[in-house]
């Protein structure tokens, strides 16, 4: 835009000076019947004129040519779009197509956009609805292992079999009642990363060791206090690139000033996790202590 008003006052001054010069006599004579004098102002301002108009049409014909040039291949179709545009006036659909051109796209690179956000939000629900249905799953399947566990549990040494038949008005043993089966504490628990507020949600928690799984958590007899491990391995530059999500709500990292440069991640201390609920938060004074080599 900058070099187009250049153009425009150049080509102004340019058209002026030849007008304004020419309006001038070479000899001045006084007293000739039938001569008309043009004042100076008149040619100075016709020059002017002049100018602001060939270059207004420099402007036009120049961004004209650029807008039509960058489209290429695709300038016939656009301009048969914008004859049905009934949004664009009949005078820009004439004279000023290409400005009508450059409406038209931004007008549909808004409506991509739109369509972009809902399918973004589409996904992120899809998302949560995914993690709810793992969740759901998760309570399933533990609850079936305690039904099983029951049902594959003996009977009390002694007990009567169940086929034995009972003669009617003889008294019953009473059977022996099958104590509530209460699942164990698992030895080990991996996660992927904390949430923000340090806490390892149960429905993220994962039995074995998966690629994923950078921490992995110790309960201990009681099951309400743990030892929570960082577990370093191949996909640790992850890691360092985002570490306000996955180590900063969980670990206290003692070198960062060697974050730019470190490509590995070695656990100095395991941290002290408590149980809140089903959850596993970090306790603020126990985080685990890693340092960046």
């Amino acid at each position: 835009m900058k070099n187009l008003v250049r153009y425009f006052i150049c080509l102004s001054v340019i058209l002026f000076i030849p007008l304004a010069l020419s309006g001038q006599p070479d000899t001045v004579t006084s007293g000739q019947a039938g001569k008309f004098d043009i004042p100076g102002w008149v040619w100075i301002a016709g020059g002017t004129l002049l100018g602001f108009i060939a270059g207004a049409l420099l402007i036009y014909l120049f961004t004209r040519e650029m807008i039509f040039s960058i489209l290429s291949n695709e300038k016939r179709k656009y301009l048969k779009d914008l004859n049905y545009d009934g949004e664009q006036t009949l005078f820009v659909r004439k004279f000023f197509s290409h400005i009508g051109i450059v409406a038209m796209l931004k007008k549909s690179k808004d409506e991509k956009s739109e369509i972009i956000l809902k399918k973004n939000l589409e996904v992120h629900e899809l998302k949560e609805r995914n993690e709810d249905l793992r969740a759901e799953y998760a309570q399933k399947e533990k609850a079936m292992k305690n039904r099983q566990v029951i049902i594959e549990s003996p009977l009390s040494p002694g007990a009567p079999q169940a086929s034995q038949p009972v003669r009617p008005g003889a008294p019953q043993a009473s059977q022996p009642v099958r104590p509530e089966t209460v699942p164990p504490v698992k030895t080990e628990i991996f996660f992927t990363i904390p949430e923000s507020d340090g806490t390892f949600k149960s429905v993220n928690a994962k039995s074995v060791q998966e690629i994923d799984c950078y921490y992995k958590i110790e309960p201990d007899k009681s099951g309400q206090y743990g030892k929570l491990y960082f577990i370093s391995g191949n996909y640790d530059m992850r890691a360092l690139d985002n570490i306000d999500y996955y180590l900063n709500p969980v670990c206290e990292i003692q070198n960062i000033i060697n974050r730019t440069n470190a490509r590995k991640i070695v656990m100095t201390a395991t941290g002290v996790v408590v149980r809140r609920g089903d959850d596993w938060k970090v306790e603020e004074s126990n985080k685990v202590k890693i340092k960046l080599v």
